[in-house]
């Protein structure tokens, strides 16, 4: 990765008071962080530059990222590396990315944000971690040492609810330290969500830009992040997004099966409407027995996940299928209803990244909806268009022989796939409701 001085001499700006202040400003960014005001003053004259070089001038914003243990305030390097990406961001909602015309600047200016980004998530994670320590710590503490006095003890504290009677007035309360937490938590949270928006900057328009994102070491960390807060969650569906990806779609209603092209989906609710909108109209039957009207998706609320019309509809439709992971063969007639089979279950409030290969392709059974879900707009990320394209249909003699060869996978297979499908699911896929261990 070049650095920020060689980014700098690349750029052939004519001499200008501009100039001049970009030149100071990465020398200012050397030395440690700037004012958010001085990058913002510069922010207005990028867009009188030439496309090419508005980004590599944005490039000049991400630094070279020390290790964790270099930097002596995480809080204050989150907020500022927070801050550097949301003004990126909001030069690129202007003039968004194009993946026809920008080339190797595109790719640079992706992989910096990138790794800003990865640093980020550690430094969030790692401050989260350290106040789940101090948690426990403090319970102890508490447990042992109960607060006498009428006024709260506050500390960073994640959970600690001991209830204990005022010695001199004789009054129980309940220790008010966990709130002292929460807003702790909640400040970090609101500070690690400044990334939100300039996620949705960089990746929700351009697919070339996501294939940066993917060729990273980050996906561990956004499986990792996802389960840290409803914000974290949200950048997790937009970065998991799968472009171009082969998905084998087996329906175990009527034993029919398909060859999909997905893209650009970033929920398994849109993943759902999207293959029964395709598959329907290929003569897959609908289910017949629920209690329901069973019905394809509206046209209306097709169009908005594919980016035809306005990102919000007011119709609902009601899925019509459960969507497993082919590791549900394992599972006998009657299991249905036990964790261990819901374990399996590809969740609509997941990703397509969340189904498990087989042979190399992610592969999904449909099978009939155990109970009544709606599913209804709207597409979070505006510029995201989910696409679903049948491939081919696959015969009977092929349909049948990959089930054969799915019920023969050995052991080292079937361990590797249950883990997999353990991580997607927050810990939670197991093969035995009594025996996690069974593999």
């Amino acid at each position: 990765m070049t650095s920020r001085h060689e980014r700098l001499a690349r750029l052939s700006l004519p001499h200008s008071p501009f100039a001049d202040q970009l030149s100071q400003l990465v020398e200012a960014m050397e030395l440690g962080p700037v004012q958010s005001n001085v990058i913002q003053d510069l922010l207005p004259h990028l867009g009188n530059l030439p496309r090419k070089t508005r980004i590599q001038a944005l490039s000049l914003l991400f630094p070279e990222l020390p290790s964790l243990s270099m930097l002596s305030d995480l809080e204050a390097s989150l907020y500022y590396f927070g801050i550097i990406s949301i003004l990126a961001g909001s030069v690129l909602d202007i003039y968004p990315l194009d993946d026809e015309v920008d080339g190797e600047e595109l790719e640079e200016l992706v992989e910096l944000f990138t790794r800003t980004l990865h640093q980020s998530m550690l430094i969030f994670l790692h401050l989260i971690e350290e106040r789940d320590d101090l948690s426990r710590t403090m319970e102890k503490i508490i447990e042992t040492n109960p607060p006498t006095n009428l006024d709260p003890v506050v500390h960073p504290i994640r959970k600690v609810t001991v209830e204990y009677t005022d010695p001199s007035t004789g009054i129980t309360k309940t220790h008010q330290a966990e709130a002292s937490f929460k807003s702790e938590f909640s400040s970090i949270s609101r500070t690690y969500g400044m990334f939100t928006p300039a996620c949705q900057a960089f990746f929700a328009s351009s697919v070339r830009a996501r294939r940066v994102l993917h060729k990273s070491d980050i996906e561990t960390l956004i499986d990792h992040i996802r389960w840290v807060s409803a914000t974290a969650k949200m950048q997790h569906q937009l970065l998991s997004v799968l472009d171009d990806e082969e998905l084998v779609v087996m329906s175990m209603i009527d034993r029919k099966g398909f060859v999909v092209r997905i893209g650009g989906i970033s929920d398994n609710e849109q993943l759902q409407i999207l293959l029964a909108h395709t598959l329907l109209a290929e003569g897959l039957q609908l289910p017949v027995d629920l209690s329901y009207p069973v019905i394809p998706p509206p046209k209306n609320l097709v169009r908005v996940f594919t980016g035809e019309t306005e990102n919000q509809s007011s119709e609902v439709w009601f899925g019509i299928w459960n969507l497993e992971n082919w590791t549900s063969i394992f599972f006998n007639e009657g299991q249905e209803a036990t964790a261990a089979y819901k374990s399996h279950w590809v969740w609509g409030e997941g990703v397509p990244n969340d189904i498990a290969k087989f042979r190399g392709r992610r592969t999904v059974f449909l099978r009939t909806a155990p109970y009544q879900r709606s599913i209804a707009g709207p597409r979070i990320f505006g510029p995201l268009k989910a696409s679903v394209k049948i491939e081919k249909m696959l015969s009977t003699r092929e349909f049948d022989e990959l089930l054969d060869a799915m019920k023969s996978v050995d052991l080292l297979e079937k361990t590797e796939v249950f883990k997999f499908v353990k991580i997607k699911a927050g810990g939670g896929a197991t093969l035995d409701d009594n025996n996690e261990d069974e593999l």
